[in-house]
């Protein structure tokens, strides 16, 4: 059963979208053992997942923040070493020439529910690359 405020909401959200746990973290971009323990109200997300979280659920930053009270504000623990790792560049995530940032929760939602469109993520890039040349071709 959820403990907090967060884990209600997180659950809240997976049966209103139908998702499995694996779905879930799929959906929100982080693993299946984060959205687990989030679920059970064990764990809350780092400064890391936080903001994977607060897309997912539709919320300011902010204030997924101050549902999570203190604990979201320790930043995620960094790796030691004594060379600094360099950056990566962010990349903007496109598809399609679609801007999948720009992508609303109501959206996935609504492509989870089309069976067609789980049948062809769920297909492998070959059959992809098929049934885009199908789509391409007039």
């Amino acid at each position: 059963m959820p403990k907090t405020a967060f884990s209600k909401a997180l659950v809240a959200k997976q049966r209103e979208l139908k998702l499995s746990s694996s779905a879930l973290a799929k959906a929100i971009g982080v693993g299946v053992q984060s959205v687990t323990a989030a679920l059970k109200g064990t764990s809350v997300p780092n400064a890391a997942t936080t903001a994977k979280y607060a897309a997912f659920l539709g919320v300011e930053v902010a204030d997924l923040q101050k549902l999570l009270g203190k604990s979201a504000a320790k930043p995620a623990k960094a790796a030691k070493s004594k060379k600094a790792a360099p950056k990566a560049k962010a990349k903007k995530a496109t598809t399609t020439g679609v801007d999948l940032t720009k992508v609303t929760i109501g959206q996935v939602a609504a492509l989870l529910s089309d069976d067609l469109v789980l049948a062809v993520y769920e297909a492998s890039a070959a059959k992809r690359d098929i049934i885009a040349a199908i789509l391409r071709a007039d």
